[in-house]
């Protein structure tokens, strides 16, 4: 398909799928270079190793972000590397522990002034065309959700939230694949991202503060969520903002715990009876998200 394709798509594409990361690479090595330490590592979705029709453009950019990991660690003659290591140790040891403290203020103090900072409200606020961002405070019967047995399948889940709501809620996927990263950063904290940028569709980054769980950041398809047959979007902010803590597809919570799908068109099913809750995909993402500092002890006992 991509004789169809048009150039402004396609630029768009690499331009996110290829150009992103090569430009964190670039200012990366800003920071690693004078230090002489770092590494960087690339992630590739799984499709670039699991093509399928009518996604070349995209697959292609993948196997070209795969190269480019790879790429990324080489360098020229290994005597020229060893000359610039030793060199760069040298430079190192010289500088005193003042400098390289400056060094470091000097940085956090340019990361800070260059990030964008917003803060979500209970409306639905637009950042750019199909990407919003919503706060839910206060409960929305999750706990219930479990001690009823949760949901088997994604129907159930929709007629659970229909229950509290008494508004009809359906939920249905369409196949796509993603990656994603999680790391701590120098200041201590923790660092989440992902890239959503395969089909354009309505992407809503949710701001949960239950009462009794860990407060949290998810992101949600929201082109997954129908009410009745209407757009989710006919719904108050209120109602969006609540249906949507059951749909995350990723998320990290407040103790720097990280969750992701990153294939949801698979098909295979597991099917037994442990006398636990049903969970689906998103459903145990959540539950992650409002319970866990870390992922196993939840899901031995789910």
């Amino acid at each position: 398909m991509i004789d169809e394709t048009e150039d402004e798509w396609m630029l768009h594409v690499m331009n996110t799928n290829l150009g992103g990361p090569m430009r964190y690479i670039r200012d990366a090595l800003k920071i690693f270079i004078p230090k002489n330490d770092g590494v960087i590592i690339n992630i590739s979705s799984v499709n670039g190793t699991r093509p399928f029709c009518g996604a070349t453009y995209y697959i292609g950019l993948l196997l070209a972000l795969g190269i480019l990991g790879l790429l990324s660690g080489c360098g020229g003659d290994s005597r020229d590397q060893t000359e610039i290591n030793s060199r760069s140790e040298e430079e190192l040891k010289s500088r005193t522990a003042e400098e390289t403290t400056m060094e470091e203020e000097n940085e956090k103090e340019s990361r800070d002034k260059n990030a964008v900072r917003v803060t979500p409200t209970s409306e639905i606020t637009e950042l750019e065309t199909g990407l919003s961002m919503v706060r839910y405070e206060g409960e929305y019967g999750f706990d219930t959700f479990l001690e009823q047995g949760g949901a088997a399948s994604d129907a159930d889940a929709a007629a659970y939230i229909t229950s509290l709501l008494a508004q009809e809620i359906q939920m249905e996927g369409a196949p796509f694949g993603c990656s994603t990263l999680s790391v701590e950063n120098q200041d201590g904290g923790y660092l989440f991202g992902r890239n959503f940028d395969w089909n354009a569709c309505n992407g809503l980054i949710v701001s949960a503060r239950p009462e009794k769980g860990y407060f949290s950041v998810s992101t949600v398809n929201m082109d997954f969520i129908r009410a009745g047959g209407l757009d989710i979007s006919q719904l108050p902010d209120s109602m969006q903002a609540f249906v949507s803590l059951y749909a995350p597809l990723d998320g990290m919570n407040e103790k720097g715990m990280a969750v992701s799908v990153n294939m949801i068109q698979d098909s295979v099913s597991i099917h037994q009876d442990t006398a636990k809750p049903d969970l689906t995909t998103t459903t145990a993402v959540r539950l992650l998200l409002d319970k866990a500092a870390w992922a196993v002890p939840v899901c031995q006992n789910t």
